[in-house]
Order: structure tokens, then C-alpha cells, then sequence
């Protein structure tokens, strides 16, 4: 095993889809086999070829403030409304956009708090990238137009039972010892 930006830490789940507004909703209809797809009925769909679609479930702009509703395209819409559940998820209060990130917000006995390394700036750059490539999103492109001072907002959420795994890991294979048993405490690790 080795360090990896490829791991990753659940804390809070949100989904707004065509199968339903919530994760709830949405996890039911899945296992109910029920599509999204729906006839468009609207007035501006009469003379399309195709009139069906997929729809969120949720319409965002009923959720979202009007001004930022029309400053966002759909895709980073629907992103917001699934963030601000996995955010009530996760067991944070009020809105996760009015809420900045600080010590006084996180569990300072099991995480810390650190600016983000070079190389994690280059994988989030890489990130923000390719989400730009995909969805071709507005804020995206706006945080790489200026992206030094844009990393500078990101700060990095480190659970301490993580780094001391990690730092067991590179000590092990450092010495050339197992690193199964050195993570597990086994054999004077």
C-alpha cells in the first residue's frame, strides 16, 4: 500500500437526480428499477425531435437563491443542492456557502487542518481541470483563470488516525518490513 490521492473519506451524502431530489429517493428508485426519463410536455419542447428527457428531480432554482440560481449553469446547480445535503449530512448546520472553513468548525481532536502541499495543489489543479474538460463549468474555468489565488482558499482536512497510518506505511516500507502487519501492530511494529 502505498500514499494515494485515490483514497477518500465519506462524511456526508447528497444527490439530486432525475430518480429523486435526496439520496433517499434516489437509492429507492434504484432498487425499484424505475427510470428518470420522463415525456417534456413544456411548450418549448413541441418542436423537438426527441421529447424525452432526464430531469433533476428538484428544481434547483425553487432551492437556490435567485442571483446565484442565474449566475450557475445546471450541472454546478444541481452540485450546490446535492452539496448542501451532503452537507446536513455530514451534521453541519446552516448553509455550507455562508460557513467558511476553520478550526472552530472541525473536530480539532481528530483532524488538522494544513495548507495544501504542492503536489496536492497539482492534483486539485488536474481536478478542477477535468471537471472543467467534462462539464465545461463556468466557476471552473474561473478558478484556473486565476489559479494561484484560488489554491490558496483550499485548505487541506487531514484525519489524524489517516496520517498516522500513512507514516506507519512509509516507515514500514522504508525498512522493508510488512506493511500489513506494521498498520495492524503486529510483530513489534
Amino acid at each position: 500500500m502505498t500514499d494515494s490521492f485515490e483514497d477518500v473519506v465519506v462524511t456526508g451524502l447528497g444527490a439530486t437526480t432525475p430518480l429523486g431530489g435526496d439520496v433517499d429517493s434516489f437509492w429507492t428508485g434504484l432498487l425499484e428499477g424505475r427510470s428518470g426519463v420522463v415525456a417534456l410536455t413544456d411548450d418549448w419542447a413541441a418542436d423537438l425531435p426527441v421529447r424525452i428527457a432526464a430531469r433533476m428531480a428538484v428544481d434547483p432554482a425553487d432551492v437556490l437563491a435567485r442571483v446565484q440560481a442565474r449566475r450557475l449553469d445546471r450541472s454546478e446547480q444541481g452540485a450546490i443542492v446535492a452539496a448542501r445535503q451532503a452537507w446536513a449530512d455530514a451534521g453541519f448546520e446552516g448553509r455550507a456557502e455562508d460557513n467558511g472553513l476553520d478550526p472552530t468548525r472541525v473536530n480539532p481532536e481528530l483532524v488538522d487542518l494544513a495548507p495544501l502541499t504542492p503536489d496536492e495543489q497539482n492534483v486539485l489543479r488536474g481536478l478542477v481541470g477535468q471537471h472543467l474538460a467534462e462539464t465545461g463549468s463556468s466557476v471552473a474555468d474561473k478558478l484556473l483563470a486565476d489559479w494561484p489565488a484560488a489554491v490558496e482558499r483550499f485548505t487541506a482536512v487531514v484525519p489524524r488516525d489517516y496520517k498516522r497510518v500513512m507514516e506507519l506505511i512509509r516507515t514500514a516500507e522504508a525498512a522493508g518490513r510488512n506493511v500489513d502487519e506494521a498498520v495492524m501492530g503486529v510483530k513489534g511494529a
